[in-house]
């Protein structure tokens, strides 16, 4: 969520007197207007034009997608309760530039010990980083175009490789 400048200025300015330590909100307001780099849903939201939505409904495919692959290829070792998690893009704040994208995945195994019934649960988490370029609108327009082949499987901007070919480059299911 973006805090408009004049608020963290109208803030700062009501509690200078208060003695506070560090820097004050005025200069982490000036920071939020240098800053290089923000997450693609705060770039997205600000964008406008039904872009977020469209961030919110390829993450809703991208999972649905998973789950129909996950019985057949990534879900069979040791944490075969894989679930996805988040997808995260760090985008340029000016232009929507794509820095790096990652697609955390968590999976869990449990097993019960026959002589006491007690119980033990692992968990591991994947954070498989996407070979992507371009733009976050590039990306989306990619990946949401309609035609044959599932997101999951499509050519990523900027790489011949697909967000199912990074999972098991990140040992998803391994």
């Amino acid at each position: 969520m973006r805090i408009p400048y004049r608020s963290i200025l109208s803030v700062s300015l009501l509690l200078g007197g208060c003695g506070g330590t560090g820097s004050s909100l005025a200069d982490e307001a000036a920071d939020l207007h240098t800053q290089s780099f923000v997450d693609a849903v705060e770039y997205l939201s600000a964008e406008g034009n039904g872009a977020l939505e469209q961030w919110v409904e390829l993450r809703q495919r991208l999972a649905s997608n998973f789950a129909d692959a996950c019985g057949d290829t990534f879900c069979e070792g040791d944490y075969s309760d894989l679930q996805p998690l988040e997808l995260r893009c760090a985008v340029g704040a000016q232009d929507g530039a794509l820095h790096a994208c990652t697609w955390a995945l968590a999976g869990s195994m449990g097993r019960v010990n026959p002589s006491t019934g007690a119980l033990k649960t692992q968990g591991k988490l994947y954070s498989c980083r996407l070979p992507v370029s371009g733009t976050i609108n590039a990306l989306l327009g990619a990946l949401l175009a309609p035609g044959e082949g599932a997101p999951l499987r499509r050519a990523l901007p900027g790489s011949t490789g697909s967000i199912y070919d990074a999972l098991g480059d990140c040992g998803v299911g391994h």
